[in-house]
């Protein structure tokens, strides 16, 4: 297709050939792009397509680029998989690259993103092989994972200007002899850990970087503000680089604008930890900020440990306290508001729906069409009919992977609504007033601003128990029972 001015969702586009070297699927496109799977071209994938979105597609196995824009065209890219690219994922892009899971297992040797000039925020790069970075020529690099990557001089470069912050390198290779590190230039609040040098040793920032707040295995920089303990990830090894609660990296990096959000679209900020750590801001470093389920009597200072719902302290939800609970899952959400018995109110903001829906940048068109979940186009019977007669086969992506991007693509808040309206002023970089407090202690799975099924259930547990108390071991952090 080319020169479209329409949208373009919901379909299965593959096995396209041109006579040319590198043909395109789709080219000069003005419309939305959306919700596609688009797979197995002998060219781009995608080429100055300028319209408000291209966003929750499959891009996969194509031999050039997944996103190519010569010309520079800057439409939001964002809660895309981009799999398998021969050049590079995104290539000469101008816009926001957000959300998005670009993987390489395929062995092909590509950057994944390559003179791209706007911010790249809240991306997973993993199994991505690179014949000089991974990144290169970027604008500003925050709040991303970089997993399992391998290329002759690492990740990237942070260049001068632009701001690298409050991203996670881990497992990632340094292929060439000569390098020292696996990123360079000038890092901030950034966890370098877990990575090896071309003969497989530990290594970390290339020398003769700036490197600061930062959690950096062996760091021999002798900068007062980097730490060298261990991060104390969640669960590495199954995909989970969030902070466990004495990590070291809570509260101990700087204040860094642009990564006023982590990787999941949640503020940074919150106090973690009881002493000061970083520079007073109270941001963590990595790419998770990490949330201690903690309610406070109007400012969030009160007693350490207590569930969100237990309002007198007793260490019991009492039915008037599980009804509470009940009101913000039968509002869909509920954010923080000064005043109320708990710091909270249901609903996404405490406004009215429409003030809400202009606050969002929510329009009508935005609303009818809501978001898509391209893994389910392939549920459709007719969709895998066809993909079985012609053996066409989607990649084998990693569970954790998918339970990651679908957080993303299914977060119901300000973040994905500015997303919604195709970025008409940008992705929001700084919290909204409604998000100036810690989570529900009920909101656990994921911490979304929204009271799922299974979250008022857990409340529920604790209610028909009489008690509940802390516990490491417990899904939210607390348990049933008197303890």
């Amino acid at each position: 297709m080319d020169f479209c001015a329409g949208i373009i969702e919901y379909n299965v586009i593959t096995e396209n050939h041109s006579t040319e070297r590198f043909g395109v699927a789709l080219s000069y496109c003005t419309g939305y792009i959306r919700g596609n799977i688009i797979m197995y071209h002998n060219g781009d994938a995608l080429a100055e397509c300028y319209g408000p979105m291209i966003s929750d597609n499959i891009i996969a196995e194509n031999d050039g680029h997944a996103v190519h824009n010569f010309y520079g065209s800057s439409t939001p890219i964002c809660n895309n998989i981009i799999w398998g690219f021969r050049l590079a994922a995104i290539e000469g892009h101008q816009g926001r690259i957000v959300n998005n899971v670009i993987l390489d297992s395929s062995g092909r040797r590509g950057y994944a993103l390559r003179a791209c000039a706007g911010p790249i925020q809240g991306n997973l790069f993993r199994d991505i092989s690179g014949p000089g970075w991974i990144i290169y020529d970027t604008g500003d690099v925050v709040s991303n994972l970089f997993l399992g990557c391998r290329a002759n001089y690492g990740i990237g470069r942070a260049f001068d200007g632009n701001v690298f912050a409050n991203n996670t390198l881990y497992g990632n290779q340094a292929t060439d002899p000569a390098a020292t590190g696996v990123v360079s230039g000038s890092i901030t609040n950034c966890i370098v850990w877990g990575n090896v040098d071309a003969n497989g040793q530990p290594t970390g920032v290339e020398a003769g970087s700036t490197a600061t707040y930062s959690c950096i295995e062996n760091d021999v920089s002798g900068e007062p503000t980097n730490i060298s303990l261990d991060p104390k990830f969640v669960d590495p090894e199954n995909g989970d680089f969030s902070l466990q609660p004495d990590s070291p990296c809570i509260d101990a990096g700087a204040y860094v604008p642009e990564a006023a959000l982590d990787i999941l679209g949640r503020p940074r900020g919150f106090d973690g930890s009881p002493e000061p750590r970083g520079d007073g801001s109270d941001f963590d470093i990595g790419a998770f900020e990490f949330f201690r389920r903690v309610v406070g009597e109007g400012e969030g200072e009160g007693e350490a440990g207590l569930h969100s719902a237990d309002l007198d302290g007793n260490w019991r939800i009492s039915m008037h306290e599980l009804l509470r609970v009940i009101q913000f899952y039968n509002a869909h959400g509920y954010g923080c508001a000064e005043g109320t018995e708990d710091g909270y109110a249901p609903g996404r903001e405490a406004e009215s729906p429409q003030r809400h829906k202009e606050h969002r940048g929510i329009t009508e068109d935005t609303e009818q069409r809501g978001w898509v979940n391209p893994l389910e186009v392939t549920r459709s019977p007719l969709v895998e009919a066809y993909m079985k007669k012609r053996g066409i086969k989607l990649p084998e992506i990693p569970e954790q992977h998918i339970k990651l991007w679908r957080a993303w693509v299914t977060r119901q808040d300000s973040l994905k609504a500015g997303l919604q309206t195709g970025l008409r002023t940008g992705l929001r970089t700084e919290p909204r007033a409604g998000d100036a407090c810690a989570p529900h202690s009920s909101d656990y799975a994921p911490q979304d601003w929204h009271i799922s099924i299974t979250e008022l259930l857990r409340s529920i547990q604790f209610f028909n128990a009489g008690a509940y108390h802390r516990c490491d071991y417990g899904e939210d952090g607390f348990c049933p029972g008197a303890g």
